[in-house]
């Protein structure tokens, strides 16, 4: 488990919360009350066209600020030929009210799972 500093999507935050990393997740998952709270307004099926007017959607781990622009938190997918959008975060009550962050977040930084310290390392992931 680690903590999470903050949470922020535009100009809504939510603070002291906890986290784990998941590589078998697809999205980001959060407690419903704040995942509700910070995409209003975005929708769980944005409009494509509208992507670049969202905020980025930063978390804030070990003081750390690590920052997802909209193309990386909405997915874009082709059902029958047609392209639309899905919102990649997920609204989930957990036990203690964690986040999870999936594939979503993973994409964009390179993790390191350091089993025999129980630690969790985070670097910018390069494009190629």
């Amino acid at each position: 488990m680690i903590a999470v500093d903050k949470v922020q999507l535009g100009s809504n935050s939510f603070s002291n919360l906890k986290g784990v990393v998941d590589s078998g997740t697809s999205v980001i998952v959060g407690p419903s009350s704040v995942v509700n709270s910070l995409t209003k307004g975005i929708g769980s099926q944005p409009d494509c066209d509208k992507i670049s007017t969202f905020p980025n959607f930063v978390f804030t781990i070990g003081g750390h600020e690590y920052s997802l622009t909209p193309d990386q938190y909405i997915l874009k997918i082709t059902v029958a030929g047609k392209s639309q959008c899905q919102l990649g975060v997920m609204a989930l009550d957990t036990p203690e009210n964690v986040f999870i962050l999936g594939d979503s977040f993973i994409k964009a930084y390179y993790t390191h799972f350091d089993v025999a310290n129980r630690r969790v390392g985070f670097a910018k992931a390069v494009q190629v």
